[in-house]
C-alpha cells in the first residue's frame, strides 16, 4: 500500500471516529441511550509482511488503519429522578419489551406513556409488554399510580384512591448484548449473534430491578467524548498534512526532472 493509501485509510478511519463521538454527544440528552466506541486497527495484510511474520524475522509494517469495531458500552447510565409515574429505569439487566408492530424490540429508555386506546406505550409509541407477552392497557377512567421494583403496574380510577394492580411490565436479556441491533430510538432488535431473548421478572435472578418516577440517563461521558473528539481531529490533520507534504513532493520532483 503507497503513501497516499496509507493518509487516506487515516482520513477515513479518523472521520469514523469523529462521525461516533458526534453521534455520542447528540444523544447525551436521550434517556436509556447507551454510548459507542470505535475501535481502530492497523491494516498488515501484504503478503511480503505475512511472509516477514511467519520466518519469524521484523513485526509486518503497517500498511495504514482502518476501523476494526464499534462497540456499545453497556455501563448503567445515571438515574435521573422525575416523580413522574410513567417513567422507569431498569436498575441492572435487562430491557424492557417493546412491541413495535413489525417486530418485538427492546429498550433501556423508560419515558413511557398511555395511547388513546389506553396502552402503555414508549415514548415513540410502541406497546410496553406484560410478563405475559401482551401489551399492558390502562382501564377505561383510570390513570397510572405508580410502577414498582417487580413491574408491577398500579392504576386508580379517576377521583378515586384505591389503587388496583392491572399489569406487570417483563424484561428481557441476552446472553451478548454486544449483538444486538439498534434500530433507532433507543429500541434493538435480537440477533443471531446476540442470541434470542431471555424473558424474566424485575428483580428475579439475573435481571435488574425496575425503579418508577427514575430515568436512567445517557451513560455518554461528555468529557471523555470531547478528548477523542480533539484527539481525532488532530490525527485527521496530521493525515492532511502529510498529503499535501507528499503533493509537494511530487511537484517538486517533476520540475526537478523537466
Amino acid at each position: 500500500m503507497g503513501v497516499y493509501e496509507i493518509s487516506a485509510s487515516g482520513i477515513r478511519l479518523q472521520q469514523q471516529i469523529l462521525d461516533t463521538v458526534a453521534n455520542n454527544i447528540s444523544n447525551i440528552n436521550t434517556a436509556g441511550f447507551k454510548a459507542r466506541r470505535a475501535d481502530a486497527a492497523d491494516i498488515r495484510f501484504n503478503l511480503h509482511d505475512i511472509l516477514e511474520l511467519q520466518s519469524g524475522e521484523d513485526e509486518p509494517r503497517t500498511a495504514g488503519s482502518l476501523l476494526q469495531s464499534t462497540t456499545r458500552l453497556w455501563a448503567q447510565g445515571p438515574a435521573q429522578i422525575t416523580d413522574r409515574a410513567l417513567d422507569v429505569a431498569v436498575f441492572g439487566e435487562g430491557f424492557i419489551q417493546v412491541n413495535t408492530g413489525d417486530e418485538t424490540a427492546y429498550t433501556r429508555s423508560g419515558s413511557l406513556d398511555v395511547d388513546a386506546d389506553g396502552f402503555l406505550t414508549t415514548a415513540d409509541g410502541g406497546y410496553v409488554l406484560g410478563v405475559d407477552g401482551a401489551p399492558v392497557q390502562i382501564p377505561d377512567g383510570s390513570s397510572v399510580s405508580r410502577i414498582d421494583d417487580t413491574g408491577n403496574v398500579y392504576a386508580v380510577v379517576l377521583g378515586g384512591v384505591d389503587e388496583q394492580q392491572i399489569g406487570q411490565i417483563g424484561l428481557a436479556r441476552f446472553e451478548n448484548p454486544q449483538g444486538l441491533l439498534a434500530i433507532g430510538d433507543s429500541l434493538f432488535t435480537a440477533t443471531e449473534a446476540s442470541g434470542a431473548a431471555i424473558a424474566g421478572l424485575p428483580g428475579a435472578e439475573g435481571f435488574g430491578r425496575v425503579v418508577g418516577g427514575v430515568l436512567e440517563a445517557s451513560n455518554v461521558d461528555l468529557s471523555d467524548e470531547m478528548t477523542r473528539m480533539v484527539e481525532a481531529q488532530r490525527a485527521y490533520q496530521l493525515n492532511i498534512n502529510a498529503l499535501r507534504t507528499l503533493d509537494e513532493m511530487v511537484a517538486r520532483a517533476l520540475d526537478l526532472r523537466r
